[in-house]
């Protein structure tokens, strides 16, 4: 069963997941002193929002289910192109966010080598500018998603430049959150 959703909808429903997701990790004080409290943190203070496309020719689609390696192996085969991790919602079921990676061109317009055309509604995520953080093309494994990347992330927060000023802030950003 398919609902629709509008786009901006979708944009403003996938912000207030990760926003209400920050907040819950508030309870833990694990990460008390870290440069993010939780994944939702740090994409509260980096990410963007972007805008879906259809798949440009040239690009080819990957396995659905690999979209960390998907993502990376399309940003190196093509120059320009960015590794951009985060969450997007999908106009099937009943639209709830998706952790998920994607592309991005220097506009900052998605390219998802992973679902097909129209499947994205919105996409709220970090551009990695540096590459070294880029999951392995084969091996995959999300930054966002795996511990032994996620923590010294978390821990350490990221040099300058390695995230990209691309996309637009949500509207009412967070950028002062609580880490």
């Amino acid at each position: 069963m398919s609902i629709a959703i509008e786009p901006g909808s979708a944009e403003a429903a996938l912000v207030q997941y990760v926003r209400t997701n920050a907040e819950l990790a508030e309870w833990s004080s694990g990460t008390v002193g870290w440069a993010f409290r939780s994944a939702y943190h740090f994409l509260l203070e980096r990410g963007r929002l972007f805008t879906p496309r259809d798949l440009p020719r040239g690009i080819e689609r990957g396995d659905e289910g690999f979209c960390y390696t998907n993502a990376s192996a399309t940003a190196l085969r093509h120059p320009g192109l960015l590794y951009v991790e985060g969450f997007a919602v999908i106009g099937v079921g009943n639209g709830l966010p998706i952790a998920h990676s994607w592309c991005v061109d220097p506009d900052g317009t998605v390219i998802d080598p992973t679902w097909p055309d129209g499947t994205g509604l919105a996409y709220f995520g970090v551009p990695f500018a540096d590459r070294d953080l880029w999951p392995h093309p084969v091996l995959g494994g999300g930054l966002l998603q795996e511990p032994r990347y996620l923590l010294p992330l978390l821990r350490e927060g990221l040099v300058s430049g390695a995230v990209a000023d691309l996309g637009r802030l949500p509207a009412a950003a967070s950028h002062s959150s609580p880490q």
